[in-house]
């Protein structure tokens, strides 16, 4: 009799062992999408320079989510992200930088940066947020946080700078009417190579991927 209770305790066991390994599995993987957080959604964001709008769309499939993400802009341009932080440039009469909580669009401040000269590209880097300004032919650098200027003269002598792109402490920098991408120091300003690709046609954005 004993012995049969032991066969049928170990074909019990031996049965259940699927069902509590799928069962675990299943817990895991409810606490790995728990745990993600929102900002990893597919979200696409556009700048849309004559409706003066950001839209927002699906990163995956092209699907609008929101068409008025963020509206009342003037002339928008650049965008650059720092974790919830959204940088938006403004160029036309207005030539600021805003900032908007890149979750949800409301604004935080339209006026973080003011007083720029047509600004386009912006990229980011820890704590600095640099700023092309296309008509003021310079790179500017600034507080990601506060806003407060670090240089705004960091890179000048530049044509119509219209793309910027960071690449450990380099600063790439597209002009678009010298029809060259320069190289500087992202910390210094100071050029490395100013002619570091030349040849090109009216260049507008850099990216380092």
């Amino acid at each position: 009799m004993e012995a049969h209770n032991k066969t049928v305790q170990t074909m019990i066991t031996s049965s259940s062992r699927p069902l509590y390994r799928a069962l675990c599995t299943l817990l895991l993987c409810i606490a790995v999408l728990w745990a993600m957080p929102k900002s990893a959604r597919a979200q696409l964001l556009v700048s849309e320079y004559s409706s003066d709008s950001v839209g927002e769309f699906n990163a995956t499939t092209g699907a609008l989510i929101n068409p008025s993400f963020i509206t009342g802009l003037n002339d928008p341009w650049g965008l650059a992200l720092s974790g919830n932080n959204l940088f938006v440039s403004e160029g036309g009469r207005a030539s600021e930088i805003g900032l908007y909580n890149a979750t949800t669009g409301a604004t935080i401040n339209d006026d973080f940066i003011t007083m720029l000269n047509f600004p386009r590209a912006l990229a980011v880097s820890g704590n600095n947020l640099f700023v092309a300004n296309f008509l003021g032919n310079s790179v500017g650098e600034y507080n990601a946080t506060t806003g407060d200027p670090i240089n705004p003269s960091l890179v000048t002598g530049l044509d119509n700078p219209g793309g910027l792109a960071l690449f450990g402490n380099k600063l790439f920098v597209a002009n678009f009417l010298g029809n060259t991408v320069g190289e500087y120091n992202a910390t210094t300003g100071a050029p490395i190579n100013p002619e570091f690709i030349t040849g090109l046609n009216h260049p507008k954005w850099t990216r380092v991927v």
